[in-house]
């Protein structure tokens, strides 16, 4: 594919859950899930939602290509746990950074832990078959 990344955002959750806790909160022995895992802390979500993230990782790939939302033809969610049914994440992460419903297309692809790079691929083979310009995924 001949396609490049002009930008790079990420978000992550405030909240932060040793597996030490877990452990103590699931009656288990300290490091038997670290042990199994290799897992020390995760992120966990209490104050914020996928969409709230997403569009937080979107506006930081934004800023970092130099780009508005509205150039934006194509958004594609790569999630494995979806937000919810419908609609889908990528429509509502349109919404939030301001774009008219039909300015750009928006959908999600579920593949389990594969999500994102099915979304990329998906996004440069539509890049590539001249369906659009400019994806965010």
């Amino acid at each position: 594919m001949r396609i490049k990344v002009v930008g790079t955002g990420r978000a992550v959750p405030a909240e932060r859950v040793a597996t030490r806790t877990l452990e103590e909160r699931l009656g288990l022995s300290q490091g038997a899930l670290e042990s199994v895992t290799g897992v020390v802390e995760r992120y966990v979500c209490q104050a914020e939602s996928q969409i709230d993230l997403a569009c937080a990782a979107a506006t930081l790939a934004l800023e970092d290509a130099g780009l508005e939302p509205g150039a934006l033809d194509l958004i594609i969610g790569g999630c494995g746990v979806p937000y919810q049914p419908l609609p889908a994440t990528a429509p509502l992460v349109m919404q939030r950074l301001g774009l008219v419903d039909g300015s750009a297309a928006a959908f999600d692809v579920n593949s389990t832990c594969l999500g994102f790079l099915t979304a990329f691929e998906t996004a440069g083979r539509m890049i590539e078959a001249g369906q659009c310009e400019t994806a965010l995924v």
